[in-house]
Parts: structure tokens; C-alpha cells; sequence
């Protein structure tokens, strides 16, 4: 579960205008808005018309949450902050409801209507969630913003996920027809005994992703340790790099 939490405190506010530091701290002490999600991607194949999101206010004010669809071009081909998206067409896709008041302890199952129709590729969505509290105290609307990332895949499609020899040294490449999210990645060196953590990597059809190894490893005994997440299910997935891998 992912708790995304919203308060109503502000120190910096209240430097800055001391005449507000009382009210917003009284604010801040008996108005709060937690809202909590069960997913944090949602995955959805070409040929299932509906998914859904569950959505649970587990603080003490009324949340008003509204839902943006948008969707994302060309995706994994840039990075989060370069990524571009366009609105998303109705007949396509819709969230119900999109809009709506979530009273404290409360919850509510969000549901996403798809258009079952052929797909080449994955096409990937960002749900924008934007939640407003009111305080009663100060009646100030404290607005945070969140996203959730929706990912159709092709039917019967899978990744294949292969460690290749590059020119700078190895890569990941997705041979497959759809994404693998790769986890928990450790470059190690057998002989030594020593391992090195890699970041977190989503990796789309026909996509490859360049691994840096360690000067110090002996590629002979090196050997780089996934957790993949395909398709919904996670796997633990070992690759060693083979000897010719250490030729130019």
C-alpha cells in the first residue's frame, strides 16, 4: 500500500507571517487528509475493458480528489522530467468517477474503462490525482498533486529481457513485445565476494539500457543479479557475463 500524506503545518509560513504561525499550527493539530492507494502502477492487457484503483481517506477532513488522464508519448524513450503527454481521447480511455468528495475513513474503488482493441506496442497513461482539504480553522485549501502510471500491454505479449555485448561493454535489451521493470540489481564479483547496487530500470520492447562494470570486477567471474517484474509477476532473473563479453 502507498500512503500519500497531506498536513496542514507550514514552518516556514510561519516565519515569514508570524501573525498566521498560531492559526495554522491549531490548523495543523486537528485537520489532517491522508490519502492512501493500493496500487502505484496499474496494468492492464489490450483485450480487458476494465481495471481499477481503490482509493481510501484514511485521515479526519473530506478529500476532494479529481482525476486527469493523460497519455504518454513514445514511452521510456525519455526521462521523467523530458516526458511528454497528450490528452487522452474518451473513446479510448476513461476514469469513473473522476471527480468526487472522499469522506474521512472512507474509501472508494475508482474504475478505468479501456477500449479493447489490437495493439502493437505498450502504451502507457499518467492518472494526475489532485486532492484538496479545506481546514475548517483557517479555511486555507492545501493542494498536492500525484501521479499513477497505467500501462496497456499487447495481448500474449511477453519481454525478453537479454544482456548483450555493446561497444562500451554490455546492455540490457528487451527483445520481447512488451515492458520489464527491472529491480533489486547487483553487479557481482564472484571471485571477491562483492557486489554493487544498480538503480531501477523500466525497459520497453526494443529498448536496451547500457550497464557500467566496475574496473575492479574480473568480468570472468561477474555476474549481474535482476528482479523482474513481467507481466504482473515478479521473477528473479541471473545473468553472467560470458567470457568473449571481455574482447572489444
Amino acid at each position: 500500500m502507498y500512503l500519500l500524506q497531506q498536513t496542514l503545518i507550514s514552518r516556514c509560513l510561519q516565519m515569514v507571517i508570524p501573525a498566521l504561525g498560531l492559526l495554522l499550527l491549531q490548523a495543523a493539530q486537528s485537520a489532517s487528509a491522508q490519502l492512501l492507494l493500493n496500487e502505484s502502477v496499474i496494468e492492464m492487457d489490450a483485450n480487458q475493458a476494465r481495471g481499477s484503483i481503490q482509493m481510501s481517506n484514511t485521515g479526519s477532513t473530506p478529500i476532494q480528489v479529481s482525476i486527469d488522464l493523460q497519455e504518454v508519448l513514445a514511452p521510456g524513450t525519455f526521462g521523467p522530467l523530458d516526458e511528454v503527454t497528450i490528452p487522452v481521447q474518451p473513446s479510448i480511455l476513461q476514469i469513473e468517477p473522476n471527480h468526487f468528495e472522499l469522506p474521512p475513513n472512507d474509501k472508494v474503488t475508482v474504475a478505468i474503462h479501456h477500449s479493447v482493441r489490437a495493439l502493437q506496442d505498450d502504451e502507457a497513461y499518467r492518472l494526475l490525482i489532485q486532492p484538496t482539504t479545506t481546514s475548517q480553522h483557517s479555511g486555507m485549501n492545501i493542494l498536492l498533486n500525484y501521479d499513477l502510471m497505467l500501462l496497456v500491454r499487447p495481448a500474449d505479449s511477453e519481454p525478453k529481457v537479454r544482456l548483450i555485448k555493446t561497444h562500451e561493454g554490455v546492455a540490457f535489451e528487451n527483445q520481447g513485445t512488451t515492458n520489464a521493470l527491472l529491480t533489486k540489481l547487483q553487479v557481482c564479483d564472484e571471485s571477491k565476494n562483492v557486489c554493487q547496487s544498480l538503480p531501477s530500470q523500466r525497459l520497453y520492447a526494443e529498448q536496451h539500457w547500457p550497464i557500467v562494470l566496475p574496473e575492479e570486477f574480473d568480468i570472468h567471474h561477474t555476474q549481474i543479479k535482476t528482479h523482474q517484474r513481467q507481466r504482473g509477476q515478479y521473477k528473479s532473473i541471473d545473468y553472467r557475463i560470458p567470457v568473449d563479453f571481455a574482447s572489444k
